[in-house]
């Protein structure tokens, strides 16, 4: 497989980089994970800057097929991933207003990913909510696990000094609206009320490996994450140093820097205030199946719709989401939903945009069935001598 100069380049100028840990609030519960963390976000400026400039390339004219066709080559398979991934083609003139405005705004976040992990303040610099980061020296918090949440009744005081839960402010607006809670899950200023008591807070449940909240400016690593074997799984720098043609990417995706990159696209994608409420303006995805069905799971297993349901129908059914997480749900999100159109879900789906930095970082053709294969198909397509 060859590698061009640019690209050896760009890898050996990220490795260089390392990301800091100052812009956030480690909790004691992450004692041990500490150079997991750390290792996950440095790694994540590897890809964020792959993919940067990946889509800087990609924005300018594609080069002369017969006088520089290693630029070619390149072009063409960066313009595959944005297709495949995305659901439209870069501009062959540099121009596509469309396409051009959507690459650019994906450019400035990963562009914004990469320039705050290694720096001492983060993005916001205290944080997303306005209560929280009002307080002296706030920060966005990392706790490992989500039993650092420890319950409480409403007549008890989780802390001294701090009042009883019932006490609170916001347990008093929500019993004058007749949704009085009987307790709340408490941990370094953050509180989640409850109106039945649970013996868990229920985030790291299944699969599930990290969650970032937009409200309580906390990202929660969960306990698949901190095991021997999940500590263990390929990185992104590990792959690319043994990676061959032929290679499954599903099989390769997933470790520390991949998920921590994931919640780290929702963070620097800011916050909407939605009736009062902060949500992340980047989302998870529903899995769609290639029948275009919404895929949903409760305790018996999974469930399919043609339409989304409402928050209430999946509170009252006891359903959630299904993770898109496959490459394959990637691109049916994009057929299967024709009313989604391409340029607004590039932006909307977290999945494509996680998709894409790590393609973005291996030098192959992985335009056809998440395989890694060499330019010969990409060459015929576009071609190229």
């Amino acid at each position: 497989m060859r590698f061009s100069a640019s690209v050896l380049l760009l890898a050996g100028s990220a490795l260089a980089i390392d990301a800091s840990l100052d812009p956030w609030d480690v909790d004691p519960s992450c004692n041990g994970f500490e150079n997991d963390l750390k290792d996950a976000f440095t790694q994540s400026i590897d890809l964020a800057e792959a993919a940067r400039s990946s889509i800087d390339f990609v924005l300018q004219k594609m080069p002369d097929r017969n006088k520089d066709t290693d630029a070619a080559i390149k072009w063409a398979r960066i313009a595959s991933t944005v297709n495949s991934l995305f659901g439209f083609m870069p501009d062959f003139h540099g121009g596509g207003r469309s396409s051009k405005a959507t690459l650019e705004r994906l450019r400035g976040l990963y562009g914004k990913t990469a320039s705050v992990l290694p720096s001492s303040q983060n993005d916001p610099p205290k944080g997303n909510s306005p209560i929280l980061s009002a307080r002296p020296n706030a920060k966005p918090l990392i706790v490992c696990g989500d039993d650092v949440f420890k319950w409480y009744d409403a007549d008890q005081e989780p802390a001294p000094g701090l009042g009883k839960v019932e006490d609170q402010k916001d347990f008093k607006l929500r019993e004058s609206v007749g949704r009085k809670p009987v307790g709340a899950f408490y941990h370094a200023d953050r509180w989640w009320y409850k109106e039945t008591k649970m013996s868990s807070p229920g985030i790291c449940i299944g699969a599930r490996e990290a969650v970032i909240s937009a409200t309580d400016d906390v990202l929660i690593v969960c306990p698949n994450m901190l095991t021997d074997a999940g500590r263990a799984r390929p990185t992104p720098r590990d792959v690319k140093a043994t990676i061959s043609a032929q290679a499954d990417f599903m099989k390769i995706f997933v470790s520390t820097p991949s998920v921590m990159f994931h919640e780290l696209m929702h963070w620097f994608g800011g916050v909407n205030n939605v009736n009062g409420k902060l949500e992340h303006i980047i989302k998870d995805q529903v899995a769609v199946g290639g029948d275009g069905m919404l895929k949903y799971k409760d305790s018996t297993g999974e469930k399919k719709f043609k339409n989304k349901p409402s928050a209430a129908e999946l509170n009252a059914q006891g359903l959630r989401q299904q993770g898109a997480c496959k490459r394959s749900r990637s691109r049916n999100e994009v057929s299967s939903h024709s009313q989604w159109k391409p340029l607004v879900w590039a932006w909307a789906s977290d999945l494509q945009r996680r998709l894409f930095d790590h393609l973005c970082i291996y030098d192959f053709d992985w335009s056809r069935d998440g395989m890694a294969r060499d330019f010969t198909r990409i060459k015929q397509k576009f071609k190229i001598p």
